[in-house]
């Protein structure tokens, strides 16, 4: 564990993996929708995006087993509605906060700033719905579904995961301290910031002396990356 920021250099990595993992479903459906224009795609990603959105909810868990495994039963039997509300219980800030990054000018520091196209967690039990509503067998007696709008809700839907995980800000369960996540980077990047007591979205960016692993050497690094 690291002695300034109390956060297992474990978690951290494993933490990185799982959005490792995130962010290949998501290209993944990407890809699908593009190459395969009919049912097939859209089903496909749905099937991908509904993964990642499940993953994206459990990984602020990662320090805790016990709490994902129950995260993860709650959502097998209760579907998402219940099973957010247990999440929220276990960590109130389970859901990644996606920032932009804005320079500053004339030696003035940069600022950071909530994204404000992004998926928002209050978004999410309305698409995982959705996604669900499509991997679900089609009724022959019901009308059948628009493909073309679904495809489209399936593209809007990854570019507001990709502008919420680019570069975010979130707090694994039981810590103090925020980690800053680059998606958009190859490999994926994550950060320890020591304890903050006011907001850093709309703080200074890191002090550029500090040189420790788990921290970049230099503000421009942090800089967001589109993905």
């Amino acid at each position: 564990m690291d002695g300034e920021t109390g956060v297992e250099e474990s978690d951290r990595i494993r933490y990185a993996g799982q959005l490792e993992r995130i962010k290949l479903r998501i290209d993944e459906a990407d890809r699908i929708r593009k190459e395969i224009r009919d049912e097939r795609g859209v089903v496909y990603a749905a099937a991908q995006l509904r993964l990642a959105l499940e993953e994206i909810a459990y990984a602020s868990l990662v320090g805790n087993r016990s709490a994902m495994e129950q995260a993860e039963r709650s959502l097998l039997v209760s579907g998402w509605d219940k099973a957010s509300k247990s999440l929220k219980a276990i960590n109130p800030d389970y859901w990644p906060r996606g920032i932009s990054e804005f320079p500053g000018e004339d030696g003035n520091p940069s600022k950071w700033l909530d994204v404000t196209d992004g998926l928002s967690e209050s978004d999410v039990a309305r698409a995982w719905g959705r996604l669900s509503q499509i991997l679900h067998a089609r009724n022959p007696w019901h009308v059948s579904s628009d493909f073309k709008a679904e495809s489209t809700f399936i593209s809007d839907l990854i570019g507001k995961l990709r502008k919420t995980l680019s570069s975010h800000l979130i707090k694994l369960v039981g810590g103090e301290h925020l980690l800053f996540c680059q998606v958009g980077a190859s490999p994926v990047r994550v950060y320890i910031f020591g304890r903050v007591d006011t907001d850093p979205v709309l703080e200074t960016m890191p002090d550029d002396s500090d040189t420790s692993p788990e921290r970049p050497s230099d503000a421009a690094s942090l800089a967001s990356r589109s993905w």
